[in-house]
């Protein structure tokens, strides 16, 4: 009996190192296809495709366009007019006249440091692109394999060896191919809060304040930290944003400050930034925030009034409900003490959880890239699930890792409307779930007294 015991004891890591060989080569063959086209734009035989979204759409346009506005001095580089139909181009324009669309820009000034410096590097747009791709998966397959590490993917958690998995949702490969800046948010986001827990504030403060001062919602990750006291991280994220925002103003000067918080702003607030997310049946669809819950509704028929693009009511009261999880979630243990690998992957669950949560605040978050942070929730997630709650994770993956619309299952526009307003009950089942995980570790450990080596 004791020698069957000890062969299952040594074969199961056995195992999960094959899951791992396996599932890190399908990532990087799968990465490899998609490196073809990021680096050859023409080159679209390995592309995940959603109708023409993953070869025509490219957000760095957005970010090559106001960077080079503001490097010009532009007075308002938020105008949409000077975009997708400008009357006056820019050498970008002109760089991807018949091959991309060039989207609008709604970020924050501070976040076009980045592709300024990357512009001003590469001396284009397209070497620009590919640099752009090598940055963010290097800093996802960071992330991933950090936070791995950190929780004991190779030590007592040997279910985390699965995380190349996420490089293998077909959803995550188009939000690569569009060059959106969401996945690069989430993966440094996560890296500085491990950061943190290193020991290594000026690093994490480094990484989330770049974060926040790029995409203003991760700021709910230094309302955690100040919740639990942690006030040297939070500090230094505070040090970071004020050099950004400094960085930026040195740069562009005072008019992008003066255009975003004058004109941009109140148009994102108001969901004019995005008119087109109610009258768009794509847009309808793909959009997974909150408010798009309602769109959904209403073109099902399910409600009698079109709603407005952002409830005030609906705004409100989800402003209220992240503020509450926040608020609970940060003052369940304080001290910050640490228990084990368990409680270290509570600890990123949470993490996590807030960052899927708060983006559903957004007036358009569209699926390609807005359920990238619950997929990896997820794969956390089936680390420490056994049973029936492992295949409802399995499930979840499955239906959130796919591309939109489902054309090989159905054309009609009502399945693929019912299909996001599941995503949308799924994705809240994940953050449910990963704040759950955390408030059961914290249990124990909330009362528990300080070690000698516990991390701050």
């Amino acid at each position: 009996m004791s020698l069957n015991t000890s062969s299952v004891e040594v074969s199961t890591p056995r195992v999960w190192q094959v899951v791992f060989a396996i599932t890190g080569m399908l990532a990087l063959v799968w990465l490899a296809g998609t490196a073809t086209f990021l680096f050859d734009a023409e080159d679209t035989r390995f592309v995940a495709r959603v109708d023409g979204f993953g070869v025509e759409h490219n957000c760095l346009t957005g970010y090559a366009v106001a960077a080079h506005l503001a490097a010009e001095g532009s007075e308002n580089l938020y105008d949409p007019s000077r975009y997708r139909d400008a009357a006056i181009s820019t050498p970008i324009h002109e760089s991807v006249r018949g091959i991309f669309t060039v989207d609008g820009f709604h970020y924050p000034p501070p976040f076009l440091i980045l592709p300024h410096v990357l512009l001003a590097v590469f001396g284009g747009f397209f070497p620009m692109r590919a640099a752009w791709f090598v940055l963010t998966v290097a800093c996802l397959v960071a992330a991933l394999a950090g936070v791995s590490r950190w929780c004991g993917g190779f030590r007592s958690q040997t279910g985390l060896l699965v995380f190349p998995l996420l490089l293998c949702a077909p959803t995550v490969h188009v939000a690569l191919q569009v060059g959106n800046a969401h996945i690069l948010i989430i993966a440094i986001s996560m890296l500085a809060m491990i950061a943190f827990e290193e020991r290594r504030p000026i690093v994490g403060g480094t990484l989330l304040g770049f974060a926040v001062a790029a995409k203003l919602w991760p700021a709910v990750l230094v309302v955690h930290l100040l919740f639990q006291k942690r006030w040297k991280n939070a500090l230094w994220c505070a040090i970071a944003v004020a050099v950004y925002a400094l960085g930026a103003f040195l740069f562009f000067g005072p008019d992008p400050y003066r255009a975003f918080v004058a004109y941009e702003l109140p148009r994102i607030s108001s969901g004019e930034a995005f008119g087109f997310m109610g009258t768009l049946p794509r847009a309808i669809m793909t959009n997974v925030s909150v408010f798009g819950i309602l769109q959904k509704l209403h073109a099902l028929g399910l409600l009698s009034s079109k709603p407005t693009l952002v409830s005030p009511a609906l705004s409100w009261s989800f402003t209220a409900l992240v503020g509450a999880i926040v608020i609970a979630t940060g003052l369940r243990r304080r001290g910050g003490a640490i228990g084990g690998d368990s409680d270290r992957l509570a600890r990123a669950q949470l993490w996590l959880a807030l960052l899927t949560l708060v983006q559903l605040r957004s007036p358009f978050l569209p699926w390609p890239y807005g359920v990238v942070s619950a997929l990896w929730l997820l794969v956390l997630l089936s680390a420490s699930a056994r049973g029936w709650k492992l295949g409802v994770i399995l499930v979840a993956w499955l239906g959130l890792s796919v591309n939109v619309p489902l054309a090989f299952v159905s054309d009609s526009a009502s399945f693929h409307l019912g299909y996001t307003l599941l995503a949308s009950l799924l994705i809240c089942g994940a953050i449910m779930a990963g704040v759950g995980e955390y408030w059961a570790r914290s249990r124990g450990l909330y009362t528990r007294p300080r070690r000698r080596g516990d991390m701050a």
